[in-house]
């Protein structure tokens, strides 16, 4: 059986999707499957690639290196435009793909939606099986719009054999589809018992979230402003790490944030730009004692899931698949979505926990992730899925 997974969101960044990607790729690879990434890439991403690692990769994978293509954008609108523009290599890949695969042992799956969806359409129409991973918040933002909304998701799911979504909103947001829709939470291996509770005279707080406007980091630093202003003395216990403040895709959400980091102006803060390396993350989640996830969408969130094995309790914000992962007060906090003063709240309640307390919490957050969110049992399905199409 051939996998090709097709997605613009990849390597040189890490975040969600791309150790999706990596890890499942690796897996399937490992049950005998043939996996092959086809990625469409910014010629200034290809440049920053540590192709050591991509060498070093079980599965193959075959860059499409697309020039001049607009980098930077300044809002939501933009930012749509500048996913859409990766389609341009639509046309060598679909070339790339007919020449080297049959279409009747071949499963295409999609992770990126509107970045690739014209070479989706035209594969669909040759024959191919498709399958899409639906990880973007952007169909959730089409879901709020009353009529056009619902006919641009329609549209585009009809493409699909399978819909798989990470979170129960984003797996059945479709109606028209809900019978060719899955909702498979995100997973993870996990390979080591639960570290040790860390002793350290701050209080960790890890925010490793692209500064984009779905993600919240504005509203967890307007939190961070209300807890220096009301009790500053509780606000020196924490210490506040970002990663992620160098995504450069909007420009004038970045800004905001940035004066906002400013504004804050304390030592306690820290910024460490982007982070490239998968082991330096995981060391990052063990040595901090909470994890920030401020985000206006979210599925299951992998890095959350990555951080609660880890040992770091998840402060979230109440969207999309984390109330799946978290109980509230059992194992982890959460709060309503795009409200300072809600994040505020549970920072606060954080830095006041007693530490009994906080020891439960991450030891509840720990097998609650081994129990119900386990790898292995996880990717069956998705080798039933494709089996199931094929046949």
């Amino acid at each position: 059986m051939n996998i090709l997974m097709i997605s613009s969101i990849y390597y040189p960044t890490i975040g969600g999707v791309t150790t999706y990607i990596d890890k499942k790729a690796e897996y399937l690879m490992k049950l005998g499957c043939n996996v092959e990434l086809l990625c469409p890439i910014k010629e200034e991403d290809y440049k920053k690639l540590d192709m050591n690692l991509i060498k070093s990769l079980s599965y193959k994978v075959k860059f499409f290196i697309l020039k001049n293509l607009d980098k930077n954008s300044d809002n939501i609108i933009t930012g749509f435009l500048r996913k859409m523009s990766y389609n341009k290599a639509n046309k060598l890949i679909f070339k790339y793909v007919v020449q080297k695969y049959l279409n009747t042992d071949t499963v295409i799956h999609q992770h990126d939606l509107i970045s690739n969806f014209i070479l989706i359409k035209k594969l669909k129409k040759r024959g191919y099986k498709t399958v899409l991973t639906n990880h973007t918040g952007e169909t959730l933002l089409w879901g709020k719009l009353p009529v056009i909304g619902n006919f641009i998701i329609n549209y585009q799911f009809k493409y699909y054999d399978k819909i798989i979504g990470p979170s129960k909103e984003l797996a059945f947001i479709s109606k028209k589809y809900l019978n060719k829709s899955e909702y498979f939470p995100n997973s993870i291996i996990i390979e080591e018992e639960l570290n040790e509770f860390l002793i350290k005279d701050k209080i960790n707080f890890f925010c490793p979230r692209r500064w984009a406007p779905t993600k919240g980091i504005k509203y967890y630093l307007e939190a961070l402003i209300l807890l220096k202003e009301r009790d500053i003395e509780l606000f020196n216990r924490g210490e506040y790490i970002f990663a992620g403040n160098e995504y450069s895709d909007y420009l004038d959400y970045k800004k905001e944030c940035e004066e906002l980091y400013e504004k804050i102006n304390s030592p306690n803060l820290i910024l460490l730009g982007d982070i490239r390396d998968y082991n330096q993350m995981m060391k990052l989640y063990k040595e901090s004692h909470f994890t920030v996830v401020p985000s206006l969408y979210e599925a299951v969130s992998l890095s959350a899931l990555e951080a609660g094995v880890c040992g770091s309790v998840l402060l979230s914000t109440n969207v999309g698949g984390m109330p799946e992962l978290i109980e509230d007060n059992v194992t982890g906090l959460l709060c309503e979505s795009k409200s300072s003063e809600e994040l505020y709240r549970i920072i606060k309640k954080s830095l006041e926990l007693p530490e009994e307390k906080y020891k439960n919490m991450r030891l509840n957050m720990y097998q609650n992730i081994k129990n119900n969110f386990n790898y292995e049992k996880l990717m069956g399905k998705h080798i039933e899925v494709y089996k199931k199409i094929l046949d």
